[in-house]
């Protein structure tokens, strides 16, 4: 949901230009705000980034209350309640993670969501091959996304790339 959201965000206020989703493990140097992001043995971040219009300085932790927009014509030109980065943060935090964002205007944002990693979930499943057909490996397809889901994502092209590459 929270990634849904922070998507939704970026393609509504990017008219021109990309949206992009990066997911990695994030550097063990970062100064998290959350104890439990600081004591996880690693923390795995999802950056959503875009071309959009950016939010000045002065706006950016405002955007995390309830209610707001960066400013009012915000609610005039994109509409929205101003509730879903609230709720978006609140569920990092559930979770025992945070949301953070970087933005210049004009230019555009950055919002990562960091999430812990437990020392189980560090162990990355495997699955046995037998020499037989690899599609009978394959994990399932996941559900697609139908056009009333997409909260603003109908009609645009996303791009979904599935890495074999674990390197966390």
């Amino acid at each position: 949901q929270i990634l849904k959201n922070l998507l939704a965000n970026a393609f509504k206020f990017t008219e021109r230009g990309r949206v992009k989703l990066h997911i990695e493990r994030a550097p063990t140097d970062l100064p998290f705000r959350s104890a439990s992001l600081q004591r996880a043995p690693a923390v795995i971040a999802f950056a959503v980034s875009d071309t959009g219009i950016g939010i000045s300085s002065p706006q950016l932790e405002r955007i995390f209350e309830a209610f707001q927009q960066a400013d009012a014509s915000i609610t005039r030109k994109y509409g929205g309640t101003g509730l879903g980065l609230t709720i978006s943060r609140e569920y990092a935090r559930i979770l025992g993670g945070d949301v953070e964002v970087q933005s210049t205007p004009n230019v555009g944002s950055t919002f990562t969501l960091y999430l812990p990693l437990l020392r189980d979930q560090l162990q990355m499943p495997r699955v046995p091959f037998d020499g037989r057909l690899a599609e009978a490996a394959a994990p399932p397809l996941p559900t697609p996304i139908t056009a009333e889901d997409t909260h603003g994502l109908a009609g645009k092209t996303i791009l979904v790339v599935r890495s074999e590459e674990h390197t966390l």
